[in-house]
C-alpha cells in the first residue's frame, strides 16, 4: 500500500473556489517527492491536506479519494495523524511553542504519550541528527533563525514518522544551515521514510528526491527530475514560478 494514495482530490477555503482540483498521485514508502510551483498554486494548502489540518481545524475542505498511511486525514485530524507523519512549517516562530530547547523536543513525544524513561533518549538523539544535542538546555528565545528551524526539524522527528512534510523549511535560513537540514531528510530517507517537500530552492534538495512536480493551475506535471521536469514544463516556466533551475539548463 503506498504511503499517500490520492485520487481527484480538490482542496479550498470556506467560501472561495479551489485551490487546486482533480490531482491525482501517489507516494512510496521510502520515496522523496519534490513539489514545486508558483506562489499560491496550493503547495501548502495540500500539504495541510495530507496532514489532516483541514478541515478539522482550518475552514476549508478536502475532497475526493485521499489514504496517508492507510488513514483519511479528513476524519483522523492533525493530532491523530502526527502518530505517522510529521508536518514541518516554513516558518520556525510559528512552530516552536516551549521555552526550553529540550522542552521543545519532549513536547511531541509526551503528546503521543512516549513511555517517560524513553522520552529523553530519543529527544536526545533527534537533537543529535540535527547538530544541537550542545544547546539541550538553551531558551528557545536566544537561538537563531536557522537554529529554530533545525529545532523545529529535531522535533518532527523525534517520534520517527513514516511520513515527512516539509513545506519551504530552507525560506528563512542560511546556506549551510539549509544543506544540513536536507542532510539529515536524506539520512530519514535512508531509514525508509517517505517524504513529501515543497521547495523553490531545488539545488539543495534534487540528489534526495526520486520525483519532482509542479502544481500550477492547469494541475499537477510529474518528472523523474529536474532536468526532465524543465523539459515538459519548460525552463521560462519554472523561472517565472521562482523555481531554481541548474545553470546546465540555462546554457
Amino acid at each position: 500500500m503506498p504511503v499517500v494514495e490520492a485520487r481527484g482530490l480538490t482542496a479550498g477555503y470556506l467560501g472561495e473556489n479551489p485551490v487546486f482540483s482533480g490531482l491525482s498521485f501517489s507516494l512510496r514508502e521510502g520515496e522523496l517527492l519534490l513539489l514545486t510551483g508558483p506562489t499560491g498554486a496550493g503547495k501548502s494548502t495540500l500539504l495541510l491536506g495530507l496532514a489532516g489540518a483541514m478541515p478539522r481545524l482550518l475552514p476549508g475542505y478536502v475532497e475526493g479519494s485521499l489514504a496517508v498511511a492507510g488513514l483519511d486525514p479528513r476524519v483522523e485530524g492533525l493530532a491523530r495523524m502526527s502518530r505517522v507523519l510529521g508536518l514541518l512549517l516554513q516558518d520556525p516562530e510559528a512552530q516552536t511553542v516551549m521555552f526550553k530547547v529540550y522542552e521543545e523536543v519532549y513536547f511531541p513525544l509526551e503528546n503521543l504519550l512516549y513511555p517517560p524513561s524513553e522520552i529523553p533518549r530519543r529527544a536526545r538523539e533527534a537533537l543529535r541528527l540535527v547538530g544541537m544535542e550542545d544547546a539541550w538546555s538553551r531558551d528557545v528565545d536566544t537561538l537563531s533563525t536557522g537554529m529554530k528551524q533545525r529545532l523545529a526539524l529535531a522535533a518532527v522527528l523525534a517520534p520517527r514518522p513514516r511520513l515527512l512534510l516539509l513545506d519551504e523549511p530552507t525560506a528563512h535560513i542560511d546556506p549551510a544551515s539549509s544543506a544540513r537540514l536536507y542532510r539529515v531528510v536524506g539520512e530519514e530517507k535512508g531509514r525508509g521514510a517517505s517524504a513529501i517537500v515543497v521547495e523553490h530552492r531545488v539545488e539543495y534538495v534534487e540528489d534526495f528526491a526520486d520525483r519532482v512536480a509542479f502544481l500550477s493551475a492547469r494541475g499537477l506535471a510529474e518528472a523523474p527530475s529536474i532536468d526532465e521536469l524543465a523539459r515538459r514544463v519548460g525552463v521560462e516556466r519554472l523561472l517565472q514560478s521562482g523555481v531554481w533551475v541548474p545553470p546546465r539548463l540555462l546554457e
